[in-house]
């Protein structure tokens, strides 16, 4: 697909990591003690072998952030037996909101591949891009009865920050949009179906600082560059190159940190 103002969008296809530099990195990973990882895009469905490689590094918790479109009954099959992969939709909300962002017929192939995800008995969630256009429509109570009874458990509501080349200034969300939505989230929270977070007001809850760089997440590109999150695309190191945990403790993120 080619989503409106993806943050992906900008990356040089063809030097993707192999699935056994990617196992690697993850089992770097897990030995450095992190056991949770959000595997986003592109198109994780798109890489032969993954959700099996993924399934069998039963250590780790797996969010498998996908589009929808390729999701088949082998994919089903292998996150029904899989306890550690929990498959997340990405989408806007109605299918007209989600079909304007990334191609007409997308909502509906989403809501077959939850239909079928949900005839196999696997909890999943949904990643939605709050703008102005849909902030009432994907806050509201009726629009998460629709998902809770179609099977999805969890949700991520990120704000819409444009990339700083395309900025839409019609889809940044207002003061008065960001309240709103604040307060209706709030409820939601407190009914928890689904379980709600709201990206990035719930990640500076208690004053808590940016969680970036290594202070407690990290972002590892397709390439193996290891950038401060997946919005700010700077890096200095590539895990092809170097271990995981020096590249962690590299003057760069060091002085970011």
């Amino acid at each position: 697909l080619e989503c409106t103002d993806c943050y992906a969008m900008n990356y040089t296809p063809g030097s993707e990591m192999s699935l056994p530099q990617i196992r690697s990195t993850l089992e770097q990973c897990i030995s450095a003690g992190t056991y949770v990882f959000i595997i986003a895009g592109g198109e994780p469905l798109m890489v032969p072998g993954l959700l099996e490689m993924l399934s069998d590094l039963d250590d780790g918790l797996f969010l498998v952030f996908t589009n929808g479109t390729l999701m088949s009954e082998t994919h089903a099959t292998q996150f029904a037996k899989s306890a550690n992969l929990f498959p997340i939709f990405s989408m806007e909300g109605s299918p007209h909101f989600t079909d304007s962002r990334r191609g007409e017929g997308v909502g509906s192939q989403i809501h077959k591949a939850m239909l079928l995800l949900q005839s196999h008995r696997v909890p999943f969630g949904i990643s939605c891009m709050v703008t102005r256009e849909n902030v009432s429509l994907v806050t509201s109570r009726s629009w998460f009865d629709e998902l809770w009874q179609v099977g999805v458990r969890f949700a991520f509501l990120i704000d819409y920050i444009p990339p700083h080349d395309m900025p839409d200034g019609k889809r940044i969300l207002t003061a008065d949009n960001m309240a709103d939505k604040q307060a209706a989230l709030s409820q939601r929270w407190q009914e928890a179906k689904p379980l709600v977070v709201n990206f990035p007001p719930d990640e500076y809850v208690d004053d808590m600082p940016c969680m970036a760089a290594g202070a407690g997440m990290i972002h590892i590109n397709a390439d193996g560059f290891v950038e401060p999150c997946p919005f700010s695309h700077f890096a200095a190191d590539n895990v092809k190159d170097k271990l995981y945990l020096d590249i962690l403790q590299s003057p760069f993120l060091t002085r970011l940190r």
